[in-house]
C-alpha cells in the first residue's frame, strides 16, 4: 500500500508504516518522521490498548509510539509486562527492607544479657534495663565548668568517645522495650552518667502498650501559649519535669518553639511560640527555667531552624532572609539559650538549599557564633545527612 506525501511543490511516495526522510521544497532534508498511523493489520490486539482493569484507557499517541518500539505485538501485553516488572521491583525492595530489619532486630535481641531478658519478660519493665547505667555511685559534675569536660575527654577511650555521638536502643526504626527515645551510654568509670532523653512537648511519651495509662496527659503547649502567662508555663514545666525525673529520664526533648508560618503546620499545637516571636521569647525562657531549675531535668529546645511544616519535612527547603530569621524565627531560640538550655535540636528540613544538621552557617556561625551557644547540638532522629 502506497500513497504520496506532498510538501510544498515536492511529492514523494510513502510506504505506510515505514521510516522515511521528509524533504522540504528546497530539496534539503528537514527532519525524520515515523508514521505510526499506517497499516497495523499484523497487530491483532492493537485496538485494545488499555489494561484488563482499565479496558477503556486511552493511551496518548507518544505512549503508543514508545510501546510499538518495544519487542512484541500487543500493546496491552506490553503494558501488563511493564506493570508486572514494576510491581516485582517494589515488592523485592519491600521484602529486602523487612528482611534486613528482622536480621538487625534478631541480632540485637540475641546479644542481650540474661538478666536483661529476664527483666523484659517480667512485664513490669520500667526505665532502662539492669546494667545499662551504673549511676548510684557517680558524683554530680559541675557542668558549668567547661574545663571539667575537656579533662575527661582526654581520659576517654576511642570507644567511649564514639558512644557519645550516637544513641542506642533501636532495632531498625523501632524502639526496643526498656529504652528511652534517646539513650546515650555514659562512662561510669569517669563519673559520666547516661543521657536518657524522652519526648515530648506535652508529657512523657508512651512508646509501648505497657506505658499507656501510666503518664499524665498535659495540655498542648499551644494551649499554654494562649494564656500569655509565663509563670503558669514555668509551673507547668516544673510539674511535667518532675514526672520525667521519676520515670528515669534526665533530658526532655522540649520545648518546641518554632514560630508558626502557616495555620496548616502539622505540629503547630506543639510550638510554644504560637504566631508571635515576642511571646515565644518569654515562654521559652519560662519553660527552660521551670524544667531545668525547678525539676532538675535538662531541656533540648527544638526544632532549629525554620522547621514549620510536616509535609515533606525531610526535603522541604525554607528560604528566609537573614534579617527576618533574626527578628522573627531565631528570637525564641536565643531566649532559651540565654536561660542556659542544655541542648539545641537541629531539624530535618533544608535552609537555603542545605540540610540544617549539616549547615555550617546555621550551626557554627548563627548558633555558636552570634548566639554564643556552648552546649550540645542533638540531631533530630536520623536527620544527619553528611558524614
Amino acid at each position: 500500500r502506497q500513497s504520496s506525501l506532498c510538501v510544498g511543490e515536492v511529492c514523494v511516495p510513502e510506504v505506510l508504516g515505514r521510516h522515511m526522510p521528509l524533504y522540504s521544497s528546497g530539496g534539503s532534508p528537514a527532519r525524520d518522521v515515523t508514521d505510526v498511523s499506517g497499516d497495523r493489520s499484523h497487530y491483532p490486539e492493537d485496538e485494545e490498548d488499555g489494561l484488563l482493569c482499565c479496558p477503556d484507557l486511552e493511551l496518548p499517541q507518544h505512549v503508543k509510539a514508545d510501546l510499538d518500539s518495544l519487542p512484541g505485538t500487543s500493546r496491552r501485553c506490553k503494558l501488563h509486562c511493564l506493570c508486572f516488572f514494576t510491581c516485582a521491583i517494589f515488592l523485592t525492595i519491600a521484602v529486602g527492607v523487612i528482611f534486613l530489619e528482622s536480621i538487625t532486630k534478631k541480632k540485637m535481641q540475641d546479644t542481650r544479657p540474661e538478666e536483661r531478658k529476664k527483666w523484659l519478660d517480667t512485664g513490669s519493665a520500667v526505665g532502662l534495663p539492669p546494667g545499662f547505667c551504673a549511676e548510684h555511685a557517680m558524683p554530680v559534675p559541675d557542668v558549668t565548668e567547661f574545663g571539667w569536660a575537656k579533662r575527661l575527654v582526654q581520659e576517654m577511650t576511642e570507644e567511649e568517645k564514639y558512644r557519645f555521638i550516637h544513641g542506642v536502643g533501636f532495632a531498625g526504626f523501632k524502639l526496643m522495650r526498656g529504652y528511652y527515645v534517646g539513650s546515650v551510654l555514659g562512662v561510669p568509670r569517669l563519673g559520666i552518667p547516661c543521657i536518657k532523653m524522652q519526648d515530648g512537648s506535652s508529657g512523657f511519651r508512651t512508646t509501648d502498650k505497657a506505658m499507656v495509662g501510666t503518664v499524665t496527659s498535659w495540655p498542648a503547649p499551644l494551649v499554654l501559649s494562649a494564656t500569655w502567662d509565663a509563670e503558669l508555663v514555668e509551673a507547668w514545666a516544673t510539674a511535667m519535669g518532675k514526672e520525667f525525673r521519676v520515670k528515669g529520664a534526665n533530658m526532655i526533648l522540649a520545648p518546641a518553639v518554632n514560630v508558626h508560618r502557616t495555620p496548616y503546620g502539622g505540629r503547630n499545637a506543639e510550638y510554644l511560640s504560637g504566631e508571635d516571636p515576642v511571646l515565644g521569647v518569654y515562654l521559652a525562657k519560662a519553660f527552660v527555667k521551670g524544667m531545668q531549675e525547678g525539676a532538675g531535668v535538662a531541656a533540648a529546645v527544638k526544632h532549629f531552624a525554620l522547621n514549620d511544616q510536616e509535609t515533606k519535612r525531610t526535603i522541604s527547603n525554607s528560604i528566609v532572609p537573614e534579617r527576618i530569621r533574626w527578628e522573627k524565627f531565631y528570637a525564641p531560640f536565643e531566649s532559651a539559650i540565654k536561660q542556659g538550655v542544655a541542648a539545641v535540636m537541629c531539624s530535618y528540613n533544608f535552609v537555603d538549599g542545605k540540610q540544617v544538621c549539616s549547615n555550617d552557617e546555621l550551626l557554627d556561625e548563627d548558633l555558636r557564633g552570634r548566639m554564643g551557644f556552648k552546649n550540645m547540638v542533638v540531631s533530630d532522629w536520623w536527620a544527619i545527612r553528611n558524614d
